[in-house]
């Protein structure tokens, strides 16, 4: 399945993660696999802003606790833009820098 990223921005996504999850949740499996929308990918942001690389458990969780990740900015509402909802979840060193 695609991810909606074209080619440029999802390797930019992946060189910003440096190949680890941005989310960083509780039972972070550490390395990203998943390139997730912030905003879903059904309205049509595919800017590296709103992009994260996760793992396959942080990935789960975003989607399965939508109220944890509103609050952790890992999913950002339809009229929102993801450049100004920073992202608070993950450690500091995993932290997306710039979001």
């Amino acid at each position: 399945m695609s991810s909606g990223f074209d080619a440029r921005v999802s390797q930019e996504i992946m060189y910003r993660s440096r190949l680890n999850c941005e989310a960083a949740l509780p039972g972070c499996e550490g390395r990203g696999v998943h390139l997730h929308h912030r905003k879903l990918r059904r309205h049509g942001d595919h800017r590296t802003v709103n992009g994260l690389h996760v793992c396959r458990s942080c990935h789960d969780r975003i989607h399965n606790h939508p109220g944890e990740a509103f609050e952790l900015g890992l999913l950002v509402h339809p009229w929102d833009d993801p450049a100004h909802i920073p992202l608070t979840a993950g450690d500091d060193e995993s932290r997306v820098q710039g979001l």
